[in-house]
């Protein structure tokens, strides 16, 4: 049976209002995998990578459904208040993500994302910045100035590949946005690093006495010795060494005892190379290794609060999440 012009339209009216339900439902259960960080379990470490590559979003869909929960987890009412305006039609995933990105940038108060919120509706991507900017009374719009690159074939792929690498932070999901991601993050190194040279420079000034050592990771932990201990204050390393090795543990500085909570720079760097620079945690759930290789660090296996020992068979590398998640996993089962 052939269908009329009008009930077309009331079909596809029905299913657009059951399109906005499932978003609400997505929504909702995405921030269970978020709360629960149920996403570490599966082997990835962010929500955006279990949206991207376990749920199969691209990389823009994924941006903004998370920054509809980041938004929505501010206060219970900006959540009624999210879901009454996607449910009516009147709110959509692109003008959130803008009032997600203006929360972040103005540092917006509970009130002024409420009202955010309803200024956005109804309204285009495009102009829904200017519309809330005016609503909130926040400095207008800046003028833009237009720079043009010219990027030959293997200059663009590489440019390519980093925005795609990138686009979780990306202000703009294009080149534009990683040449201002890249911009700020040099930026931002810059002054860390002025900073950290600061620092360095007034320890130094402080500093009266400078101890190395040098640590043999095969060493039996529980030995009551440091091989190899030297004081940098007039020593012959190379005719001391003998004598100095069985310095005894009560007489060394605890930055060089051999059980210290950090690992020692040789087992670092083993640990690393074993790692090859990413992520072993292997999910239990689906057996996928973390490929991150983003905020390695390097974790007890046995952890150190219940005896483990700073050596390279209890050391492996993790990234941030998945070091927190076997943190809070340690910590409810010894808690």
């Amino acid at each position: 049976m052939k269908m009329s012009h009008s009930e077309i339209v009331a079909r596809l009216k029905a299913k657009v209002s059951d399109e906005s339900t499932l978003l609400l439902e997505i929504l909702d259960l995405l921030e269970l995998v978020r709360e629960r960080r149920i996403f570490t379990d599966y082997g990835y470490s962010s929500l955006f990578e279990f949206c991207t590559q376990e749920l199969r979003y691209s990389e823009s869909a994924a941006m903004r459904r998370i920054n509809a929960l980041r938004i929505q987890s501010k206060s219970s009412d900006i959540k009624n208040l999210i879901h009454q305006k996607i449910q009516q039609g009147s709110l959509n995933l692109s003008q959130l993500g803008v009032v997600a990105k203006l929360e972040r940038s103005e540092k917006l108060t509970i009130d002024q994302l409420q009202n955010a919120i309803v200024a956005s509706t109804n309204t285009s991507a495009r102009e829904t910045e200017k519309i809330v900017r005016e609503k909130l009374q926040l400095a207008p719009l800046l003028m833009n100035t237009k720079i043009v690159v010219e990027l030959d074939s293997a200059q663009l792929a590489q440019a390519e590949a980093l925005a795609s690498k990138y686009s979780h932070a990306l202000p703009q999901k294009n080149l534009s946005g990683l040449f201002l991601y890249l911009l700020d993050q040099e930026l931002k190194r810059e002054t860390s690093k002025e900073a950290k040279s600061c620092a360095r420079r007034e320890a130094e000034k402080n500093c009266k006495i400078n101890v190395h050592a040098k640590v043999d990771i095969n060493a039996d932990p529980k030995a009551d010795i440091i091989p190899d201990f030297r004081s940098s204050i007039g020593a012959d390393t190379r005719n001391s060494a003998k004598s100095e090795a069985g310095v005894k543990r009560d007489s060394l500085p605890t930055s060089v005892v051999k059980t210290s909570r950090v690992f020692s720079r040789d087992v670092q760097v083993l640990a690393a190379k074993r790692s090859g620079g990413r992520c072993e945690f292997v999910s239990q759930v689906t057996q996928r290794r973390c490929d991150s290789q983003w905020f390695l660090q390097f974790d007890h296996i046995h952890p150190w609060s219940l005896g483990g020992r700073s050596t390279l068979e209890n050391c492996r590398v993790a990234c941030g999440a998945h070091n927190r998640a076997e943190w809070k996993r340690v910590s409810q089962k010894t808690g």
